[in-house]
């Protein structure tokens, strides 16, 4: 993943930047396909803002977090990243309908091994 880490009003700070690298590494075992990812630092009115936007090829993902400590700020935002990232991908795994599927079909298999056919009803 690439990552792009920018600060307005706070000094640029090695540490923060490898601990952000790696927590966003940990997060994209969630993803399906490469994305790249931009995190912004800033401080404002004693609050630091934690901002992350990540592109991925198909859908783009953003989470603000704020707190009295930069790295519970960041965290914050990567929590709200990964509740999107899971639901974005249960929903890629499990977009097709039950009832096609080979555990849906034998729902409808009576206990003599005949296919049951749903009626219509009559007009």
């Amino acid at each position: 993943m690439r990552v792009q880490i920018t600060f307005k009003h706070l000094d640029q700070s090695q540490a923060l930047e490898k601990y952000t690298e790696e927590r966003l590494n940990e997060v994209a075992r969630f993803l399906l396909k490469e994305a790249s990812a931009h995190v912004y630092f800033s401080k404002f009115r004693g609050q630091f803002i934690a901002e992350i936007s990540m592109n991925t090829s198909t859908k783009y993902l953003r989470g603000t977090g704020q707190n009295q400590d930069i790295y519970q700020g960041f965290e914050e935002a990567l929590e709200k990243i990964e509740k999107q990232m899971i639901r974005m991908r249960k929903l890629h795994q499990h977009h097709k309908k039950p009832e096609l599927s080979r555990e849906g079909r034998l729902k409808n298999v009576n206990v003599r091994l005949e296919h049951l056919v749903p009626l219509k009803k009559a007009a």
